[in-house]
């Protein structure tokens, strides 16, 4: 949806926020496929 509103939106408060949310999911996936790369071994 934020890609959409970039693409077609015009309220310049709108396609900030969707900037926003592109890029703290971009940075939030890149974790998560960094912890599935890397597991964290059990805690004994």
């Amino acid at each position: 949806m934020a890609k959409v509103e970039l693409q077609y939106g015009t309220d310049s408060r709108l396609r900030r926020l969707a900037q926003e949310i592109i890029v703290t999911q971009q940075s939030e996936i890149a974790l998560m496929q960094l912890i599935l790369e890397h597991p964290l071994s059990p805690q004994s």
